[in-house]
């Protein structure tokens, strides 16, 4: 099969699009299809300037398409992904990510994109992971060679505009824009129903098939967690004997790291034992730090900041007895799955959408998302370690599918749209 898919984040970025993205790419690659990837540079990407190329490259390993029968990176790294079309980032910066250059008046991309679609013989599928610039050339791109368009809405924009502070007549607009795109496609995706229910919050009130996330670890048995609990311990220094609790993604507000800090300088004015690891960094990340000094929280927390290594975070995740995550702006974040891959049960904030796939009191634990809220669940959990195990094997039963099915079935569905068409 041929797919072409676009997104407007992908690797370096580590956000949840790209990190969807670049999973999408490596299992199709890996069924044997031929797949290409529509995505700006971020201005970190240490070659921005080459547009098209395979990111391993770098490393030593032979540049590739990923055509069957070419050689496929060996690590299953989303930070080091197969390559992709790119465009240029205009000097404009959202929600500390260069926004996508404007593909219509990019000669070069449209050159080397119209170069690989001939190899490729032209799509059978094209699949949009947003509903902006890369979206609107997914969307040409489909009509153009008459093949059916899925696009996928993952994320509360709204939120985004807000907190980039954008006039009010943008915030009201943006949302009948992304609804007016989807409305343009010919089938819809979400990874679980509330990410669906923001879309029609939006003004779209066509069909949602759900599909959800997945997950780049495998489900790791006791014994194995246990090795990986120790190899961290070691990483860390981490003072033995006591909870841990962490959390990974960006630094930003708006995921309510405010009310994770109130509620651990509530834990540590009472007495309580714990250590606190922070993976990640974001556009408030010195803000973030600032606070957690000012509250006296210097002795229980680590601030590790972006962890890119994938043994890392296996370490981390393995390592960590509950995984703090109040955020009510996430949809459906990886790192919920993630967690739960390593038996690792997640403190999520009640009603929210991060939470929605889960079930208080069997995978997960729902708190309100306040300080004192959110410390009185966790002194419950620190003092019933038995609770904690079987949230944790629950998570692990029940969360954690390996991004392999979930493609796999992406992908019976992408034959299904093609076969409707012949």
């Amino acid at each position: 099969m041929r797919v072409v898919l676009a997104s407007d984040s992908y690797a370096p970025v580590l956000d949840g699009v790209a990190v969807c993205v670049s999973h999408y790419a490596r299992a199709l690659r890996e069924s044997g299809d031929d797949c290409i990837v529509i995505a700006p540079h971020s201005g970190r990407d240490p070659v921005s300037r080459g547009r098209l190329r395979a990111l391993r490259a770098a490393a030593g390993v032979a540049a590739t398409r990923g055509r069957s029968g070419e050689a496929k990176p060996a690590a299953d790294d989303p930070a080091d992904p197969p390559e992709s079309v790119r465009l240029d980032p205009l000097p404009i910066h959202f929600a500390a990510v260069s926004l996508p250059g404007i593909p219509s008046v990019d000669v070069t991309f449209h050159r080397e994109l119209r170069s690989e679609l001939r190899r490729m013989g032209g799509p059978d599928i094209v699949h949009t992971h947003t509903p902006f610039a890369a979206g609107s050339e997914a969307r040409r791109i489909a009509r153009h060679f008459r093949c059916q368009l899925v696009g996928t809405f993952h994320s509360k924009y709204r939120a985004d505009i807000e907190a980039a502070g954008m006039h009010s007549a943008g915030r009201d607009l943006l949302p009948a824009r992304i609804a007016s795109f989807y409305r343009s496609c010919d089938e819809v995706w979400a990874p679980n129903a509330a990410t669906a229910e923001t879309l029609r919050e939006y003004g779209y009130r066509g069909a949602v098939r759900v599909m959800p996330n997945g997950t780049e670890f495998s489900a790791v048995g006791d014994a194995e967690r246990q090795v990986l609990r120790a190899a961290c311990d070691r990483w860390l220094e981490a003072p033995a004997g006591i909870p841990m609790l962490l959390f990974v993604g960006q630094h930003r507000w708006e995921k309510n790291i405010g009310v994770i800090l109130e509620a651990l300088a509530i834990l540590k004015a009472g007495g309580a034992r714990f250590h606190m690891i922070f993976a990640g960094s974001g556009r408030d990340d010195r803000e973030i730090r600032q606070s957690a000094d000012e509250l006296g929280l210097d002795p229980v927390v680590t601030f590790l900041g972006r962890v890119s290594e994938r043994r890392r975070l296996r370490q981390l995740y393995a390592r960590a007895d509950i995984f703090v995550f109040p955020s009510v702006y996430d949809n459906a974040p990886l790192v919920i799955r993630e967690a739960a891959a390593f038996a690792c049960p997640s403190v999520l904030a009640a009603g929210a959408s991060a939470a929605s796939d889960t079930v208080d009191g069997v995978d997960a634990v729902h708190a309100d998302p306040t300080g004192p809220a959110l410390a009185r669940t966790l002194v419950e959990l620190f003092a019933d370690s038995e609770r904690v195990r079987r949230l944790g094997a629950a998570a692990r039963e029940r969360l954690s599918a390996p991004w392999g099915e979930v493609v796999a079935g992406a992908r019976r569905r992408y034959a299904e749209l093609a076969a409707a068409l012949k």
